[in-house]
């Protein structure tokens, strides 16, 4: 098994915009050199970042991505939508985060256990969301569901701040992430990541299968009774379920019936088909969703929806108290960094221009109104005037 120390064999994959297409693969040539690359993560995260093909160098860079500042960012005015350009009718915080921390008794453990239990995991690098936004959707990356459980927490009178850093994930962590299970080999769960702009690096074994996956990460301190505490309530555990229903029966689909039906009146070719017989492909498929919903009706009435395709749900963690001074999977030799919120640096901007006004260009922070409605109107003197929820 190959370790951070046996580098010929540790690979590092990243998503770089210049050198987007060159993803490691199992054939890939360079994957024994171990070859790095450095992200960037677009013009709203990161400007370009020099491409890195010492493998020593990798490490430590990667590490300290917290450190990361004053990247290239939009050109655009930045609007803050804050006091100032919010609807007189409104406030900060919405009121369905104080609604649920109430709900939850404000309660650590109980606020940790709802989010665990109800907010998915979406791959993705940044700040994209709204808390309100994350709330509605029931989805977010771990810099979203921090700041749900953090807005949670504040709304229940304690004091909490993000954690960014690395943490290492096994095999059964990555795929459970992911929900890569059945993939042939751990390079596909990096390269979803790579894609989705998350700082990531791999160890592989002898068979080119990665060991463990090390990403960039953020996550929860909370002081509770002077003693500061963790919580990652976007690092979860699912149960898998096979689906049931044998869709080829189910549906009577037969191969050459279908090729057939496609063929029949048509002219075909060694190399095209003229005039598909797209009527009889459409009856087709027609009888094929009424077989597959008698068959439903008859055999499987009360099934879910997992039942009968197959799925994975959150194995929610119920009535424990969560009282840890470390997650006990962060890379052992990354800094962190804590934030008492998330850096523009790392925060997704929405940029519009305005052409027949002087070709104005305006950037705002997604997160300051996804999920909100967004009002824009001009003043006599052609001047935007924005509101949320206004």
């Amino acid at each position: 098994m190959s370790s951070l120390n046996a580098r010929p064999s540790f690979l590092a994959v990243f998503a770089n915009q210049v050198s987007r297409n060159h993803y490691m693969t199992k054939s890939d040539k360079n994957l024994s050199a171990g070859k790095v690359y450095i992200p960037t993560l677009g013009p709203n995260f990161f400007g370009n970042i020099p491409e890195v093909t010492k493998l020593e160098d990798m490490p430590k860079q990667a590490l300290d991505w917290p450190k990361l500042r004053n990247r290239k960012r939009s050109q655009a005015k930045i609007v803050r939508l804050k006091k100032a350009a919010m609807a007189s009718n409104t406030v900060p915080g919405p009121a369905s985060i104080a609604e649920l921390a109430r709900a939850l008794k404000h309660d650590v453990d109980l606020i940790y256990e709802w989010v665990y239990s109800n907010v998915e995991f979406v791959p993705l690098f940044g700040s994209h969301k709204s808390t309100l936004g994350t709330l509605i959707d029931r989805c977010g990356n771990s810099f979203e569901q921090s700041a749900l459980m953090i807005s949670l927490l504040e709304a229940s009178g304690y004091t909490a701040n993000f954690v960014a850093g690395s943490i290492r994930l096994t095999k059964t962590m990555v795929d459970d992430m992911l929900g890569t299970h059945d993939a042939p080999n751990y390079l596909a769960a990096v390269t979803i990541l790579s894609n989705s702009n998350v700082y990531v690096a791999g160890t592989v074994d002898s068979n080119n299968e990665i060991v463990h996956v090390d990403i960039a990460h953020v996550w929860v301190k909370v002081n509770i009774g002077g003693t500061d505490y963790v919580f990652d309530p976007s690092i979860k555990s699912y149960e898998y379920q096979t689906g049931g229903l044998d869709f080829a029966t189910a549906t009577g689909y037969n191969e050459t019936a279908l090729i057939s039906a496609a063929e029949s009146g048509a002219t075909l070719t060694s190399e095209s088909i003229l005039n598909f017989n797209s009527a009889n492909v459409r009856s087709k498929f027609k009888d094929y969703g009424t077989n597959l919903l008698n068959h439903i009706r008859s055999t499987n009435f009360s099934a879910s929806l997992e039942d009968i395709i197959g799925g994975r749900k959150i194995i929610p963690q119920i009535g424990l108290p969560f009282r840890n001074p470390v997650l006990g999977y962060e890379v052992p030799e990354a800094p962190t960094e804590d934030w008492d919120s998330i850096p523009n640096d790392f925060r997704a901007l929405y940029t519009f221009k305005f052409t027949p006004f002087g070709s104005s260009t305006y950037a705002f922070f997604t997160d300051e109104f996804y999920g909100r409605r967004f009002t824009l109107t001009f003043n006599e003197e052609n001047e935007p005037a924005i509101k949320v929820d206004g």
